[in-house]
Formats: C-alpha cells, sequence, structure tokens
C-alpha cells in the first residue's frame, strides 16, 4: 500500500511478510478522475531479521487486591504495564506493545 503523492513513497509489507522481489506494485495514472493506463513496478523486499527483544515493566512488583501490601504505608500497586520492543539486525526498532499479536504469557 503506497503512502502520499510525491517521493519518497513508501510500500508496507504485510504481517508474515518475506523478501522477495517482482512486479508486486501495481500504479494507476489517473487524468480528470479517469485511469488513463495501469502498469506494475517491480521491487526488491529484503526485510531485516530480528535479533533481540525486551520487556521491560512499569513496577517490577505488584500485589493483588486485598493484599496488606497494597495498603499504606507500603503502597505496592495492584498492576504493571508492560511496554515490549523488538530489535532488528539493521538497528531499527518497533513498540510491539500494542500489537494484537504480541501475547504475554505469566511463567
Amino acid at each position: 500500500m503506497g503512502t502520499g503523492l510525491t517521493p519518497p513513497l513508501t510500500v508496507q509489507v504485510p504481517y508474515n511478510g518475506e523478501d522477495g522481489s517482482g512486479e508486486i506494485i501495481t500504479a494507476a495514472w489517473k487524468a480528470c478522475g479517469t485511469v488513463v493506463q495501469t502498469g506494475f513496478g517491480s521491487v526488491n523486499v529484503a526485510l531485516p531479521r530480528a535479533s533481540d527483544v525486551t520487556a521491560v515493566p512499569t513496577n517490577s512488583l505488584i500485589t493483588r487486591s486485598g493484599d496488606p501490601a497494597n495498603a499504606t504505608p507500603i503502597n505496592k500497586p495492584l498492576s504493571s504495564t508492560i511496554t515490549v520492543m523488538l530489535f532488528f539486525e539493521d538497528g531499527s526498532s518497533k513498540d510491539m506493545t500494542s500489537v494484537g499479536r504480541c501475547r504475554l504469557t505469566p511463567a
């Protein structure tokens, strides 16, 4: 799926995308709202490999509701948000915290 009308245009690789090449982009030239010509664009896709993942909680210790540790003076929280980052070999990273495919299972 392309974005923007002026270069540089970008293409988004779908979930479970793979490396590959070929005529995988369709383009349409429009004039006055009418398609004049269509064609294909050849591209090479080389996705970086994942190299590391981190899962960092906002609170390292939590307690259950009703536990005295939740009350004053200890005040341990009842919940924690976990931030999940995926790192790639090319140095890029992606925040996976809100991605539906990211599943966290307590040990």
